[in-house]
């Protein structure tokens, strides 16, 4: 079964980078839509919403490291990547799902935060 699920998270050799950074983006959105559930459970308190949150983080995270593990892909750029889609999709999932709209200095003060974190 590992093996199994190896071999669809790890793309073959010739198309390698394109099926990385695309499975690299898709996990950083299902990685979004975890956060966004967590988000719904802490509004309305429904354990459903906390059990799906944790469902999708578990299989973001196994997902994620198959994919480190197969090695077509450093950790540090695998990492950038994964963040930057996890980032872009949440904010995009807060707009548009949540209503949120940030201002220019809630922008900035997070790219300073992160880029602290660097």
């Amino acid at each position: 079964m590992t093996q199994q699920i190896k071999r669809i998270v790890t793309p073959a050799s010739t198309a390698g980078w394109a099926g990385t950074y695309l499975a690299l983006i898709l996990l950083g959105l299902l990685g979004a839509i975890s956060d966004a559930t967590l988000n719904q459970w802490a509004k309305a308190s429904r354990t459903g919403w906390l059990l799906l949150s944790f469902s999708l983080w578990i299989a973001v995270a196994t997902l994620l490291g198959l994919m480190l593990e197969g090695g077509n892909f450093g950790f540090g750029p695998a990492v950038v990547v994964f963040l930057l889609a996890n980032c872009v999709a949440a904010a995009v999932l807060d707009h548009v799902w949540f209503g949120r709209r940030s201002t220019p200095l809630e922008w900035w003060a997070s790219a300073r935060r992160s880029s602290r974190c660097a």
